[in-house]
């Protein structure tokens, strides 16, 4: 296709030798072509077992269009085309032939011959793209997967400490004022942010929801972490602009907004409701003349989500947003007496649909808990099986989003780490029940496993809940754990159409996941990650 002389065609570095594009390499590469309307940006690799060169192409001019090429010049051969905003997608294919369509490098426990019934779905839906999956000659994915997982030798590090100590912005200034080069990791919980420095100056951040200036003002909210700058540690990566000044003195308003929620008492669990359930348009715009300057149809959007009945994460979940965008949205409909905080929904919220027609509540509660293991609450493991099978009919049927999550607890004994039980298990329930939706399933999964069924959720809905549900848990004592961090949890994510089209992928997958996640101690893992 002939292009005006105008547009330009920009390579990037080729990657490092035997380095696959990143799920964080694409999203970059995505930015970049969206940022420059009609430009192409070409990411190049080498394949580590074959040598061939592969080049990702991406141009934006309304839709993104992706090319994935092999090959050097009149010689070169496109492997597949297409026009798609699904990043998870460009992932798996991206992974499918980077990998030659190889399996999974290990097996999960209780499911025989998984990595071949995982390979075998992707393969099948692999063809249905026009996708090819022969294995490459000499391709060799374990050891693939070994180099990919080895950390690299950090270098000393000259500038070290908790935030509780020297606030986020200090840290910052003392790096500008140093002129140092390398990478600043600031860590919390099970989520980070890290920022490179070139003699000083912020040129890239990154964090699991935003890059740029966004990842920035998201880490300026923090108060509590540990923080550590690598020396002399680089990117080619660009997605800062700005002036460091210039995101501090934007970030300060951030920050003043989120005390001021904090101290309010906004926490993920809070219901949101309206305080004039009958207020006009009018008067709702009124209300907010004096308040943050944003877009005046995105809060009346996310105004039209409050109804008593929801929580914050509930509505996170619905429309997930960065925290640069809910900090000033939650600010505005709140010190603008629009919404109020409760710790509970009110009385009308609380009544059900049922009940308000005059059926007796005791007896869909009875036959409800008729289904549950009445030691745990949670459902059978076949009976969960059923409800998975019923909640794949339906994303057949609507198309809609379906995720599994995939999880276990363990407890810190004397003799070493143990799963938990008993009366531990029900103190799971009641954490999963307070964050989960009404139409979430929750249920036993195996022998010492756990499922959560996410009906029209995709995967970054189910990786906020994900964390959620880390976050609760570690803050618990179940289990006889004396102190809050004495528990361990590893939780696996896989989601349909993200993953695949059939349960076939769906169940082995989360299991995969995981797997992946107890074992390398990565608290969260989402299957689509496996494979960058």
């Amino acid at each position: 296709m002939n292009r005006p002389s105008s547009k330009k065609v920009t390579k990037l570095p080729i990657l490092p030798d035997g380095t696959n594009p990143s799920e964080g390499d694409l999203r970059r590469l995505l930015n970049m072509a969206q940022g420059q309307p009609g430009n192409t940006f070409q990411l190049p690799w080498v394949h580590q077992a074959t040598g061939a060169l592969y080049t990702l192409s991406c141009s934006d001019t309304g839709v993104p269009e992706w090319t994935l090429t092999t090959g050097i010049g009149v010689q070169s051969v496109t492997v597949w085309k297409h026009l798609t905003g699904d990043l998870e997608l460009i992932n798996n294919l991206v992974w499918m032939e980077s990998s030659g369509g190889s399996a999974p490098p290990s097996k999960p426990a209780g499911f025989s011959d998984l990595s071949d019934l995982v390979k075998s779905e992707l393969e099948k839906d692999a063809q249905t793209r026009g996708v090819p999956l022969e294995p490459r000659p000499g391709a060799s994915p374990s050891a693939s997967a070994v180099s990919a997982e080895k950390p690299k030798a950090a270098s000393a590090s000259s500038l070290q400490g908790s935030l509780k100590e020297m606030q986020v912005s200090g840290v910052l200034q003392s790096i500008s004022m140093t002129k140092m080069t390398g990478k600043l990791v600031v860590d919390s919980n099970s989520y980070d942010i890290t920022v490179f420095f070139e003699e000083g100056t912020p040129v890239h951040a990154v964090s699991m929801e935003s890059i740029g200036d966004a990842a920035i003002m998201d880490l300026l909210t923090w108060d509590e972490g540990q923080f550590n700058f690598i020396p002399m540690e680089r990117t080619a990566d660009r997605s800062i602009n700005r002036r460091l000044e210039a995101i501090l003195m934007e970030g300060a308003a951030l920050v003043d907004q989120h005390q001021f929620l904090t101290k309010r008492g906004l926490k993920l669990s809070t219901f949101m409701r309206r305080k004039n359930p009958n207020i006009s348009e009018q008067e709702f715009e009124m209300a907010l003349r004096d308040a943050a300057p944003l877009d005046m149809i995105f809060q009346k959007q996310m105004y039209q989500l409050v109804d008593s009945r929801k929580t914050f994460a509930e509505i996170l979940r619905i429309r997930p947003l960065l925290k640069s965008q809910w900090v000033p949205l939650w600010y505005n409909l709140i010190s603008c007496n629009l919404v109020e905080m409760s710790d509970m929904p009110t009385l009308a919220a609380k009544q059900s649909a049922l009940e308000s027609i005059g059926v007796d509540q005791a007896l869909v509660s009875a036959a409800k808990k008729s289904i549950v293991r009445a030691e745990s609450g949670m459902l059978p493991f076949p009976l969960f099986l059923s409800f998975l099978e019923q909640e794949f009919v339906r994303f057949e049927y609507t198309r809609s989003p379906l995720t599994l999550v995939v999880f276990d607890v363990m407890v810190n004994k004397e003799k070493g780490p143990e799963p938990i039980a008993g009366g531990a298990v029900k103190g799971l329930t009641d954490i999963v029940t307070s964050i989960k939706r009404e139409i979430d399933w929750l249920g036993h999964f195996r022998t010492f496993e756990f499922g959560v069924l996410l009906p029209h959720t995709d995967a970054h809905s189910a990786s906020f809940f994900a964390s959620r549900l880390v976050e609760e848990v570690r803050a618990s004592t179940i289990g006889g754990a004396e102190n809050s961090g004495d528990l361990s949890i590893a939780v696996g994510v896989a989601s349909l159409p993200q993953d695949g089209q059939t349960l076939g992928v769906l169940l082995p997958a989360a299991v995969e996941a995981k797997k992946n996640s107890r074992e390398k101690g990565v608290p969260i893992v989402l299957f689509q990650s496996l494979y960058k």
